[in-house]
């Protein structure tokens, strides 16, 4: 049977670092921001999807392939 390691004792975990701060906050900025972005109206939604990802076609029936 696979057996866990004991539980870390509340003092010996390290504090994060500054760097592990920042990097955490980036992603829970994207997070938030990205699961957000669900509840704008599809106009603004359409903009700004259009804004990040600018290759992207108006339209994509457009490019299906018709054979």
């Amino acid at each position: 049977m696979l057996q866990f390691p004991a539980p870390v004792p509340p003092g010996d975990i390290p504090a994060p670092t500054c760097f592990e701060q920042f990097i955490l906050c980036v992603a829970l900025v994207a997070i938030s921001t990205a699961l957000l972005s669900f509840f704008l109206p599809r106009p603004l939604f359409c903009k700004l999807f259009k804004i990040a990802f600018p290759f992207m076609p108006d339209r994509l029936e457009d490019f299906d392939e018709k054979d």
